[in-house]
């Protein structure tokens, strides 16, 4: 974060409840009131027709600090949008900037000596709205207002930041620029991800099937990962449903582990897709769901794979390779890695290993997941009902 607290702008977005139209995209320009900022604040007192500027206060008598102007980005043509921008909207702004100074946000000894400007959207749609929600007007206006003041005192996003995303991300609206394979897909063009649980049921529909998508949030480097789960918890108290991916590059920088090793330009990533929907089936729904879907008769990807061997040359090629590997017995893990997935007393789930210099589990109540080579097994206590896959032995027999 600079110290001089000369000149900070920053943006945010935080979507409305379904069915509402009380998006908020505010644009703050946070300064001192002796630089640049201070001066086109003062400049924004002379009224513009259409474009009229309030200070921030949380009620009469309540001038916020920093001293906040908010101004419309659209024009306001009647008294309804007039008094959303005077009521809703300025009190959550309002209410946004003093709970900065209680977070820390702002420094509360600059408090006098800082300003800010926001500039501030209100959908002409939402004074014509007789469903408008308030307090979702209210409740986006605050969160972005905050992330945006936030983001604009730590310079956000980077400048690393914007170059490693240039051929990544494109505008929400774009369709006209040309971008790189792992181009960010425009809003609702990501199709439907489909997460397939095959133990799926009717009582637990545990199948997760996303659609409606609206934007990702990516980070490219884990030092800003604060930051970007900021924002997808924004998002996901605007109603939005999160779906994860991470790479081996991105985990491996997060870990500091092999790292260094890494190419420059790995483009590496933790990505979070934000959707609109996540519903939930069962195993025969989302088969259903699949079996509906244009081009389910055929290979899945988007490579057009074909198959170069039959079912039979597969099933004696997988074959072949079992019966060449022979029975092991266990062996301690040469790296002091955690067990991933653990011993679950309903089902198998055992594939982590011991860690180094740890001695074996012995007795009949020890618990402990190990690595076979090849296979897996798990000790476990007589009470846990898991078993050992097929194939599998345990130690020492």
């Amino acid at each position: 974060m600079s110290n001089d607290y000369l000149f900070h702008a920053g943006e945010a977005t935080v979507l409305a409840a379904d069915g509402q139209f009380t998006d908020a995209m505010p644009e703050i320009l946070i300064g001192r009131t002796s630089g640049p900022v201070g001066q086109a604040f003062a400049n924004m007192m002379a009224q513009s027709k259409g474009h009229t500027a309030m200070f921030a206060i949380r009620a009469c008598n309540q001038l916020v600090r920093p001293a906040t102007i908010t101004v419309p980005k659209v024009t306001l043509k009647d008294v309804a949008n007039i008094d959303l921008f005077g009521g809703v909207v300025q009190s959550a702004t309002a209410d946004a900037v003093v709970d900065c100074l209680i977070e820390g946000v702002i420094p509360k000894h600059l408090a006098n000596e800082l300003c800010i400007i926001s500039l501030v959207w209100i959908d002409p749609r939402c004074a014509k709205d007789p469903n408008l929600d308030k307090k979702d007007m209210y409740r986006t206006n605050y969160e972005a207002t905050k992330l945006a003041i936030k983001r604009a005192l730590n310079n956000e996003p980077s400048i690393e930041e914007l170059i490693a995303n240039r051929h990544k991300i494109k505008h929400d609206m774009d369709d006209w620029s040309k971008l790189g394979p792992r181009a960010l897909t425009p809003r609702g063009c990501l199709g439907s991800p489909l997460l397939d649980d095959r133990e799926a049921t009717d009582a637990n529909p545990s199948s997760r099937l996303y659609t409606g998508f609206v934007r990702e949030h990516r980070c490219a480097d884990p030092a800003t990962l604060e930051s970007t789960w900021a924002e997808v918890e924004a998002d996901q108290r605007a109603g939005l449903h999160a779906l994860l991916l991470a790479d081996y590059e991105w985990g491996a920088r997060l870990l500091k582990a092999g790292h260094e090793r890494l190419a420059p330009a790995d483009q590496g990533a933790l990505r979070v897709l934000m959707f609109e929907r996540c519903e939930r089936l069962s195993h025969a729904q989302a088969g259903r769901w699949l079996a509906d879907q244009p081009g389910a008769d055929g290979p899945a990807g988007t490579m057009q794979l074909q198959p170069s061997v039959d079912r039979a040359e597969f099933t004696a090629a997988i074959a072949r390779i079992h019966e060449a590997i022979p029975p092991a017995r266990p062996t301690r893990s040469t790296t002091p890695i955690a067990c991933m997935a653990g011993c679950s007393a309903r089902r198998w789930r055992c594939t982590g290993c011991c860690a180094s210099g740890s001695p074996w589990p012995t007795g009949p109540t020890s618990r402990f997941p190990m690595a076979m080579r090849p296979r897996t097994f798990c000790r476990a206590r007589p009470s846990c009902s898991c078993a050992a896959k097929p194939g599998s032995s345990p130690p020492g027999r």
